[in-house]
């Protein structure tokens, strides 16, 4: 029974860190945004499509973390993308788990025809809005009545999208736990690094392994909890361009 119910709290708190994923994909159908944000999108989306990159997809998640921080900044008056001010955009959005590692942010305020100047004119701005992997965007103007518009644009590289996982616990002499963790990605190899700890930076296990996704582009990497119980982490690495890079990442606790 005890091991029965801490598998069962695996499984809780795996859904919590893998689930907003799936949220983010079947919440892409309808995203509630103002005629103003829609503008903004648009002229992003065109400024990518004349330099020849692809559109970003608007995401939920990343359009509540930038109506955050837009809010925030109107609040307190100043235009800023991290600390000491106040939380910055990164951190919220590990607080909403999400936890694709390359993330770009494009800050403005001023009039409509102030943040339109930004996004087609100023090389800061334009330099991130026409980074090619950047994939997803959360797109969000907060108003206080008058004609001061406080814009934020949250960007992410999501080349993994994770599909599915499967907890699994063995009986008889040692009973053990195990993680399959499936995803998609365009990419020929994807390296993952099982970590036993909170963060990226912590110690990590000998468990490597490098998977080949198939020809649809599907991939299933799996772990056993052989370290005991404790907290996990699991970093994404994908090859390109003849070397490995971090993606994505997040943890588990095991009791």
């Amino acid at each position: 029974m005890k091991n029965c119910l801490s598998f069962l709290m695996i499984a809780i708190i795996c859904w919590i860190v893998i689930h907003p994923v799936e949220a983010q994909c079947s919440a892409e159908m309808g995203i509630d945004m103002t005629a103003e944000e829609n503008v903004i999108v648009e002229l992003v989306n065109t400024l990518r499509t004349e330099h020849g990159i692809p559109e970003v997809t608007i995401d939920p998640l990343l359009t509540q973390v930038a109506a955050e921080h837009s809010q925030d900044m109107a609040v307190k008056k100043i235009v800023d993308d991290g600390p000491p001010v106040y939380q910055p955009p990164f951190e919220r959005a590990l607080s909403k788990r999400l936890s694709d590692m390359n993330h770009l942010v494009v800050v403005a305020a001023g009039t409509m025809d102030v943040l339109k100047h930004v996004i087609q004119s100023d090389t800061g701005a334009m330099d991130k809005l026409l980074s090619p992997g950047m994939t997803h965007a959360g797109v969000k103007i907060f108003s206080a009545g008058d004609d001061m518009r406080w814009l934020t644009i949250h960007m992410l590289e999501r080349v993994i999208t994770f599909t599915n996982f499967k907890l699994e616990t063995s009986s008889g002499v040692a009973p053990g736990k195990s993680i399959t963790i499936q995803g998609i990605t365009p990419v020929d190899k994807v390296k993952v690094d099982m970590i036993f700890g909170q963060e990226p930076d912590a110690e990590v296990s000998d468990k490597t392994k490098i998977v080949l996704p198939d020809s649809t582009q599907n991939f299933s990497v799996s772990f056993d909890f052989d370290l005991g119980d404790g907290q996990y982490g699991f970093l994404f690495r994908v090859y390109e361009n003849g070397k490995y890079r971090k993606t994505n990442y997040f943890d588990i606790k095991v009791n």
